[in-house]
Parts: C-alpha cells; sequence; structure tokens
C-alpha cells in the first residue's frame, strides 16, 4: 500500500493548515463565526491506495507517531493510535494529538503504520516519514475560527464579534477587537492584523470593488480602497487605492498612491500626494511633497515642503525648504527657508528674511533686517546685506572683491601680503602709452544706444599694457593702476617743468633788473647834456 497526505489549506497564510479541518467540522454544530476551542488536536486527512495507486476502501487501523528527524531520530510525544477509521475511495480523516510541548517550532516528521480494522495484525509502516508543515505547530489558538467558502476560506481571530461581510473571501482578522469596538472586514483579501474597531473594505455593497485592504493595527483605523493600507495610530483613513497611513492620527491619503507617514491630522489629498509627518500639513494637488513641520500647504502639482510651518507652495514644481510664512505662487520658484518670504514670479527665488520676488526670474537675498525687500522687475539680481558682502577666489581669503557695509563700491582685495614678483614701472612710459591709446565713447550692444560710456577697448588696452587675464576684459586694478602710474608721470613731468618756469621767471627778473639799469643810465647821459 501506499499513502499520500492531502492537507486541506484553508489559511492564505499557511500557518494552521491542520487545524482548521476539525474546526470547520466543528462548526457543523455550531453557528457560523462562533470560535471554536483548538488546543493541541489537529485532523490529518490522507489518502490510502495499493500498490497500483488504485484507491482502498473499507475499515483501517492507523498507528502515528511524531520524530525530530526523517529517519531513525527521536520520538516525540505520545504514540497515537485510530482505530476503525472509514476509508471511501481512498480518502479517510482522524484528529491527532501528540501533546503541547511536541510542536516547538522545529522540523517534525510523521510515522504512519496501517493494519485491516478489527484486526490485531502488527502495523505495517508506510514508506517514508513525511514532514509536517508549519501549520501543525500552531496550536492552542483559542477565539480563532475560520469561515470557509469554494474559494478561498476567510480566518477570524480576537473578539468573538469581529467580522466579515457575507461574500467575501480571503479574508484575515489576526486578533483584537473589545465590545463595542470589533474589527470588520467588508471586501475580499482584506488584513487587519490586529487593534480594534478597524475596518479593511470600504462596506459599499460590492465584496470585490476593493479587495487587500490591509490595517495592520491601531485603533479606529479604515482602509477602504483597494491595497490600501494603515499600518496603525488611531483614527488614521487610506481611502484611495494603493494609499498608505503609516500611523499617528486622524491621518487621511485619500487618494491614489498618496502617503501619510504619520503625525496628527495630515492630509495628503491628491495622486501621488506625500506627508511625511507633522501636524495638520496639507498636500492637496498630484504628486505635491510636505516632509512635516506644522500646518504647512502643498496646493499645486510637483511642489514640495521640506518642514517649518505656516508655508504654502502654491506655484507648480515650487520648492519651500522651511521656515516661517513663506509663500511661493510662481512656477519652478524657491525659497530655501527663512521668514515671510515670497516667490510671487515665475523661476524667482527668495531666501532670508522679507525677501520679495514679484517678478519672473526675480532672484532676492535679504538679511535678517526686518523690512521688506522687494524685486519688481523681471531677471533681476538683489542682495541686501547690511553687514558687507564679501567675495573670495582663493581658499585662503587673500584674493576677492568686497562692499563693506554702507559703502557703494567695490573694494578689492590688494594686501601686500597676498602679492609677489614685484617690479618697478617707468611711470613716463606708462604716460606715452597712455597718451597713445584710444579713448573713445560708446555704448554696449545689449543696452540703448542712448547710454553712453567711455574708455578704451579691452584688445586695446592689453595692446598697449599687456596687463591682465585676456584681451576681453579689463579688470579695475589694472585701469587704477594705469591711472595711477600715469599720474605719477604727470606729477614728475610737471616737477621738471616747474623747475625750468621758476629757472626762467629767475633769468627773467634778472633781465628785467638788467634793463631797467640800462634805461635809468641813458636817461641820466640824456640829462647831462
Amino acid at each position: 500500500m501506499r499513502q499520500t497526505i492531502l492537507f486541506r489549506q484553508w489559511v492564505a497564510l499557511g500557518l494552521m493548515i491542520c487545524l482548521i479541518g476539525l474546526v470547520d467540522r466543528a462548526m457543523a454544530q455550531q453557528p457560523q463565526n462562533s470560535p471554536a476551542a483548538v488546543g493541541t488536536t489537529f485532523t490529518y486527512e490522507g489518502r490510502l491506495t495499493d500498490e497500483d495507486g488504485n484507491p482502498l476502501e473499507g475499515v483501517y487501523d492507523f498507528q502515528f507517531k511524531v520524530y525530530d528527524a526523517p529517519s531513525s531520530g527521536n520520538q516525540l510525544g505520545v504514540t497515537v493510535v485510530s482505530d476503525n477509521v472509514t476509508v471511501l475511495d481512498g480518502r479517510f480523516t482522524t484528529p491527532l494529538d501528540f501533546g503541547g510541548r511536541v510542536f516547538t517550532g522545529d522540523f517534525r516528521y510523521l510515522e504512519i503504520g496501517v493494519r485491516p480494522g478489527n484486526r490485531l495484525d502488527a502495523y505495517t509502516p508506510l514508506a517514508g516519514r513525511q514532514q509536517l508543515p508549519v501549520a501543525a505547530y500552531a496550536l492552542a489558538l483559542p477565539n480563532l475560527w475560520s469561515e470557509p467558502n469554494s474559494t478561498s476560506p476567510n480566518l477570524i481571530g480576537g473578539h468573538p464579534d469581529n467580522s466579515v461581510t457575507r461574500g467575501v473571501v480571503g479574508a484575515t482578522i489576526a486578533g483584537g477587537g473589545a465590545p463595542g469596538q470589533t474589527n470588520h472586514i467588508t471586501d475580499d483579501y482584506g488584513v487587519v492584523s490586529g487593534g480594534h474597531n478597524n475596518q479593511a473594505g470600504d462596506n459599499a455593497g460590492l465584496t470585490s470593488d476593493t479587495p487587500f485592504a490591509t490595517v495592520g493595527g491601531g485603533l479606529a483605523n479604515n482602509a477602504l480602497n483597494a491595497y490600501a493600507t494603515v499600518d496603525g495610530g488611531w483614527l488614521n483613513r487610506a481611502g484611495g487605492p494603493f494609499s498608505t497611513v503609516g500611523g499617528g492620527s486622524q491621518n487621511n491619503a485619500g487618494d491614489i498612491y498618496a502617503t501619510v507617514g504619520g503625525g496628527l491630522d495630515n492630509t495628503a489629498g491628491a495622486p501621488g500626494a506625500t506627508v511625511g509627518g507633522g501636524w495638520l500639513n496639507n498636500a492637496t494637488n498630484i504628486y505635491a511633497t510636505i516632509g512635516g513641520g506644522y500646518n504647512n500647504k502643498a496646493n499645486e502639482i510637483y511642489t514640495a515642503i521640506g518642514g517649518g510651518s505656516y508655508n504654502m507652495a502654491s506655484g507648480s514644481w515650487a520648492v519651500i525648504g522651511g521656515g516661517y510664512n513663506n509663500y511661493i505662487g510662481g512656477a519652478y520658484s524657491v525659497v530655501p527657508g527663512g521668514q515671510d518670504n515670497r516667490a510671487e514670479g515665475d523661476f524667482s527665488f527668495a531666501a532670508g528674511q522679507q525677501a520679495q520676488a514679484n517678478s519672473p526670474g526675480c532672484f532676492v537675498w535679504a538679511d535678517a533686517s526686518k523690512t521688506d525687500l522687494p524685486c519688481n522687475t523681471p531677471n533681476r539680481f538683489m542682495v541686501r546685506a547690511t553687514g558687507g558682502v564679501y567675495f573670495f577666489t582663493s581658499v585662503d581669503q587673500n584674493s576677492g572683491a568686497a562692499l563693506p557695509p554702507g559703502s557703494g563700491s567695490w573694494a578689492t582685495w590688494s594686501d601686500r601680503q597676498a602679492k609677489a614678483n614685484f617690479a618697478p614701472v617707468d611711470s613716463q612710459d606708462i604716460l606715452t602709452r597712455l597718451a597713445n591709446l584710444p579713448i573713445q565713447t560708446w555704448n554696449y550692444k545689449t543696452q540703448e544706444p542712448a547710454i553712453r560710456h567711455i574708455g578704451p577697448t579691452a584688445q586695446d588696452f592689453q595692446a598697449a599694457f599687456g596687463l591682465g587675464e585676456d584681451e576681453r576684459h579689463i579688470s579695475t586694478v589694472d585701469a587704477d593702476g594705469v591711472a595711477l602710474a600715469a599720474i605719477q608721470g604727470l606729477y614728475q613731468l610737471s616737477r621738471e617743468q616747474a623747475g625750468q618756469i621758476e629757472t626762467l621767471q629767475r633769468q627773467n627778473a634778472d633781465l628785467e633788473a638788467r634793463l631797467t639799469m640800462l634805461e635809468e643810465l641813458l636817461k641820466n647821459q640824456r640829462s647831462g647834456e
């Protein structure tokens, strides 16, 4: 004879396959949805055939032993004998109870012997021990019952009033529940793992329109759409397909793929919207995101707020990093943080305190002065830094430029310690070159012709003096240096000219004195005649 083990798999997770067979039969004598004490007994269902595979019929005695190894090993628990078991078309069932200490989580193997009923012959062992599934290890589970059906039975544990809507298949309530606060599943394949007053499914009549909803636990949570999940917490609601609430309290993921990680009274109310946590945050447009904080609002598509409080992003693809009471109304705009900043224009940027980028392309950086800094002209760069503006072009901060506090002109770094390779300058030569340098008035092509400037071109300046990095730019330090050297040359020339003038003045005075003497002498001579 040969034997084939057939376990009824009533539980979706496969945790109590053998137990449920016994429970199902017990339920035939009691109302559905009432718990049955399972204890350590489970039902074995097998199939008995001859050597050619033909099913046997009749009455047989069976002997069952449990071992800790597939061969040899140690017998565990008692030997169970089932006499006069009816076999129909090769199939039979019998309850088995090896005691509660046999199944501890390790692998167990069942050895079976059989003989014709009402005989005292020795048992014929069936070939090979059968490994028992994990199902047999989960014994002594009171307050656990099943609702069999032809598709996938429901498994209900916990409070006796926990329930599954009639017609639902594949549902699991693992436990929890309390008087007046029971767990309930209204749609196919829903799961409530524990807690109480939780619901998986929309309870809208149909049992197949919102399947696979899951509530992990907590209190008064609702997963109301297909594949929606509430992990735990209190009064949370996952109302969109594939939506998720991780925990916290009074959070709502109300649309498809919406997510609320936790916190209090947060809402992700549009497809793909996300709120990580915090309190009273609302992401209400497609793929809008709020990381956390308090009372932030992301109202347009693809907007993001990192945190802070009382921030509002109402421009598409806009970002507020954090801070307090910041606002974006322009698309693709950024407020990294700070307080009371506004980016109204598209592609604008406002940072600091009370920076106002009111036009497209405005970049406004405002310091901590409590005064508005508005940008009302498109594509303007504005900075308010009452402590000065400093730009460094070297790691050691020995080169760069600064606009000191209260100043209206740039100061470039000119520290002797930052310079090298000094060489003298022939100021007269510089003056001569400067005298030959073409100086003209002109306008930039990017400005109106009426806006005039005066000076040389960078190419002429480079050709005359060979200074600077290239022939397209004139550094102010070089222009200033040329001017100072030329002034020195003019000074030297003026000193030389002053000396010459002084000499000429002395010579002229001497000549005038001599002329006066001659005139006096001539006058006297004429008088003597």
